[in-house]
């Protein structure tokens, strides 16, 4: 049975349901910010905000989030979906492309509004660390904005847990 659970990426430690212990998460690139985690009423998702993974006019920023997990001897762990909650303001014929991973979202203008959409990992494509093995799972982002301007305001990261 496998599970999807949502997590944010900035705690000092944290164990969910005796699958997964997470440890702090490390940051690093131009659009990363530290912030600090919001756990979810449904006690199932945390996610971060990122005020200052803005870009414009030509920039290209990315941020990298290294979470640390510890699975259970039997549990592995992968990164199946990132929720994404970002505002566009792009002209006419504007465009702007966001990569997590293998996944991306293409922007185009004209846009002025704030919009939620999931970026989603097949199945097949899913990288799964070793069972039962501390991992560092990473997502890679990336922002390029040629013309206009796109802050991503959180991200909200989804993985999945199966026995092995």
């Amino acid at each position: 049975m496998k599970t999807a659970l949502f997590l944010g990426l900035s705690f000092s430690c944290f164990v969910f349901a005796d699958l997964l212990e997470f440890e702090n998460a490390v940051y690093s690139g131009s659009g990363c910010q530290q912030t600090e985690p919001f756990l979810m009423s449904d006690k199932h998702a945390f996610y971060f905000g990122t005020p200052k993974y803005y870009v414009e006019n030509g920039e290209d920023k990315n941020c990298i989030l290294v979470l640390r997990v510890r699975p259970k001897k039997s549990i592995k762990v992968a990164i199946s979906h990132i929720k994404i909650r970002s505002s566009a303001h792009l002209p006419d014929k504007a465009t702007a492309n966001f990569q997590a991973q293998s996944m991306s979202h293409l922007f185009k203008g004209p846009l002025r509004e704030e919009n939620s959409l999931i970026l989603t990992t097949k199945e097949e494509d899913l990288i799964w660390s070793e069972c039962g093995r501390p991992a560092n799972l990473k997502i890679h982002t990336r922002l390029k904005v040629p013309e206009g301007s796109v802050q991503i305001i959180s991200l909200r990261v989804s993985l999945k847990t199966d026995p092995c």
